[in-house]
């Protein structure tokens, strides 16, 4: 069946029939500078600035994703990172830690069972 359907596309190849415009546009601006004339880049074709830095992809995504929130009506993200968490917190999250192990090292540890 499927060799069918590819015998029913298919066509007998005629060159004649396509035209290579690129090729021509080539040869016309080979030709305009053989002869010394000046070369007019066609309008629309701006060569886009060269960057000094790569991409920032992270930056990049969450404009990305503030534009798409924003065109939904929804508020858009802060793109600031979080602030950390003071050194009071921290410390007393460590004293907690040191207190509970105080305490298990008077309870007797768990054996572990030999291994046969």
């Amino acid at each position: 069946m499927a060799a069918s359907l590819i015998e029913t596309m298919t066509e007998d190849f005629e060159p004649g029939l396509y035209h290579d415009t690129y090729r021509e546009a080539l040869e016309a601006v080979v030709q305009a500078k053989v002869e010394g004339n000046d070369i007019v880049r066609p309008a629309g074709t701006e060569e886009p600035e060269p960057k000094n830095q790569p991409a920032d992809l992270t930056e990049i995504l969450r404009a990305s994703v503030a534009a798409v929130k924003s065109e939904r009506g929804q508020p858009a993200a802060k793109t600031a990172k979080p602030a950390a968490k003071p050194a009071r917190a921290r410390a007393s999250k460590k004293a907690s830690q040191d207190e509970a192990s105080q305490e298990g090292a008077s309870k007797p540890r768990a054996r572990r069972k030999a291994s046969a």
